[in-house]
């Protein structure tokens, strides 16, 4: 592997912390807009995580949803923290998003009624959520057990334009 194939990789990695992050806050901000507005719309968030949809899924209310969102809320801000120093964190955070993605499918079909723009783009997000922590845990499992003694540097391409061609051509002659 060279060092810059490792960069790329460290660097979707982080673009997968990132993400997850990203997800983490948006979601927070959709669990408070319901705690204090009674509404929570942005679709960049873990679905099962908004009340709504737990109060469609467990049949519970009060503050219990509330408590459990909070602590979905927490496990996906743990694995993001922990996915820095141990890095199957990521993947952690991936299969949980997975298990989300499978339950906003299954209430697709059992809870929607129709389709509109704001529901085109939670599916978006959905998959653009889940293609940067596909993208984090792949390169995790490439750098695994990578040795930095082993790293191969980049040799430089030489540069070969035409104004040099020239030069060379005059001195030559």
């Amino acid at each position: 592997m060279t060092v810059g194939e490792m960069k790329r990789r460290s660097a979707r990695y982080n673009q997968g912390r990132n993400t997850l992050l990203l997800m983490t806050a948006f979601t927070l901000i959709n669990l408070l807009l319901a705690l204090f507005f009674g509404v929570a719309r942005f679709p960049f968030s873990a679905q099962i995580a908004r009340v709504q949809f737990l109060a469609f899924l467990t049949e519970l209310d009060g503050n219990i949803l509330y408590v459990l969102a909070g602590a979905i809320l927490a496990v996906y801000f743990l694995c993001w923290l922990l996915s820095k120093w141990f890095r199957p964190f990521m993947l952690l955070a991936l299969l949980l998003f997975a298990l989300d993605s499978a339950a906003f499918i299954w209430g697709i079909f059992s809870w929607r009624t129709g389709i509109d723009a704001a529901f085109i783009a939670e599916i978006g997000f959905q998959i653009w959520i889940m293609l940067a922590l596909i993208s984090g845990v792949i390169s995790w499992m490439k750098l695994r057990g990578v040795n930095l003694e082993d790293l191969v540097e980049e040799p430089e391409a030489p540069i070969e334009t035409s104004a040099v061609a020239d030069v060379e051509m005059t001195n030559k002659e």
